[in-house]
C-alpha cells in the first residue's frame, strides 16, 4: 500500500486574537482622550487646592479658581434670573444655595457610595477571577475598613461646643489677639473660644474647626480630625493597592498565556513582540483589558487626589494649624502686605511733594 501523504497540522490559534483592523484607529482616538482627561483633572485639582495661594494673587490662576467656585454660583444665579425672571430666579438661586450649601444633605454621601460600590462591582466582574487567594481576601477587607472609617467620620461628634464643655474649650484655646479676638457667639451667647468657628451648614460652633466635608455631611474639628485623616490614609492605601493588583492581573494574564513571546503583525508587516513595540502593546492591552485598565486608571486618579489632600492635612498638622486657620493667616498676611504697600505709597508721595517744594 502506498504511504499516506502527511496532512498539514493546523496552526495553533493564539489565546487572544490579533488586533483587529480598527485597532490602530481606536488607539489613536483613545490616547488623546486619556491625555486630555488626566490633564483636565490635574488642572482642576491644582486650581482648587492652590488657586488662592498668595503666589498666584492677581494671576489667571486666581481668576480661574474664582470662576470655578464663587463665579460658578453667580453664573447659575444669573442664568436663573434671565430664564425665569428676576423674582423667580432670585428665589430659585436662594433655595438652591440654602439646600445645597447651607443645610446638611446626603447628596455627596450618595455620590461616594455610588463611586465605591461601582468600583467594587467593576473589580468583582473584571479582576476577581484573575487574582490569587490573598488578594481575594484583602480587597474586601480593605473595602470594609474604608467604608467603616467613612461611617465613623459621618457619625462622629466634630467637637460641638455646648454649655457642658464650654469652660474646658475656652481654657484650652485662649485668644491670641491676632487671628482670634474675643467675640460673642450669637448661638451660645458667650465669648467664643479661640480657634472655634460657627458652621453655617450644621448650625453648630465647632472647637478647632477645620472645614465642613460634604462627602461625610459633617464638620471636621477637634474631636474627629484624626478619624478624617485615617479615612484619607486608608483610601489612599486601598486605591493604590487595588490599582496595582489590577495592573498585575494584566501582566500575569499575558504571561500565563505566553503572549510576551508571540509575534504580532507590526507596522511593516514583520512579526513584532509586545515588548518590542509600545504602541502595539498599548493597543493590545486596551483592546483586551479595557475594563481592568479603566478601573486601574480611576483608582490611580483617586490616589493622586486623595494623596494630595492627605499630604496637605499632614503638613497642616505638623504646623499645628487647621484649614480654616491657613485661610485666616493668608488673609491676615495679605492685609498686612497691602497696608504696607499703601503706607509706602503715601510716604513716597509725601516725600516727593516735600522735595518739590
Amino acid at each position: 500500500s502506498s504511504p499516506r501523504a502527511a496532512r498539514p497540522r493546523p496552526r495553533p490559534r493564539a489565546a487572544f486574537p490579533l488586533a483587529r483592523p480598527g485597532g490602530a484607529m481606536a488607539h489613536a482616538m483613545v490616547w488623546p482622550v486619556l491625555y486630555a482627561y488626566f490633564g483636565i483633572f490635574g488642572a482642576v485639582l491644582f486650581l482648587l487646592l492652590f488657586g488662592e495661594a498668595e503666589m498666584f494673587e492677581g494671576t489667571i490662576v486666581e481668576r480661574a479658581h474664582y470662576y470655578m467656585t464663587e463665579g460658578c454660583c453667580l453664573c447659575g444665579s444669573f442664568v436663573a434670573r434671565r430664564a425665569l425672571g428676576e423674582a423667580r430666579g432670585v428665589r430659585l438661586a436662594s433655595a438652591c444655595d440654602e439646600w445645597l450649601c447651607n443645610r446638611p444633605n446626603p447628596a455627596m454621601q450618595l455620590v461616594y457610595l455610588a463611586l465605591v460600590m461601582g468600583g467594587y462591582a467593576a473589580y468583582w466582574t473584571s479582576v476577581y477571577d484573575l487574582v490569587g487567594t490573598f488578594d481575594k481576601l484583602s480587597i474586601p477587607i480593605l473595602m470594609f475598613t474604608s467604608i467603616s472609617t467613612w461611617l465613623v467620620v459621618c457619625w462622629s461628634d466634630p467637637g460641638a461646643i455646648t454649655a457642658e464643655n464650654y469652660e474646658a474649650m475656652a481654657a484650652a484655646y485662649p485668644h491670641d489677639e491676632t487671628l482670634f479676638h474675643p467675640i460673642v457667639c450669637k448661638t451660645l451667647g458667650v465669648v467664643a473660644p479661640a480657634r472655634s468657628k460657627y458652621c453655617r451648614v450644621t448650625k453648630r460652633r465647632i472647637a478647632r474647626f477645620d472645614h465642613f466635608c460634604g462627602w461625610m455631611n459633617n464638620s471636621i474639628g477637634e474631636n474627629n480630625l484624626r478619624y478624617f485623616v485615617s479615612f484619607l490614609a486608608i483610601h489612599v492605601v486601598m486605591c493604590a493597592y487595588a490599582g496595582t493588583v489590577a495592573l498585575s492581573c494584566v501582566r500575569n494574564e499575558i504571561s500565563r498565556r505566553g503572549l510576551w513571546d508571540v509575534g504580532f503583525e507590526g507596522k511593516d508587516g514583520t512579526p513584532t513582540k509586545l515588548t518590542e513595540d509600545y504602541a502595539l502593546f498599548a493597543r493590545f492591552a486596551l483592546w483586551h483589558f479595557a475594563p481592568i485598565l479603566g478601573l486601574a486608571a480611576f483608582l490611580y486618579i483617586l490616589v493622586i487626589a486623595l494623596g494630595a489632600f492627605l499630604g496637605y492635612h499632614l503638613w497642616m498638622i505638623s504646623k499645628g494649624m487647621t484649614t480654616n486657620e491657613t485661610f485666616k493667616w493668608q488673609s491676615y498676611k495679605r492685609a498686612l502686605k497691602h497696608l504696607a504697600m499703601e503706607r509706602a505709597a503715601e510716604g513716597g508721595g509725601d516725600g516727593g511733594g516735600g522735595g518739590g517744594g
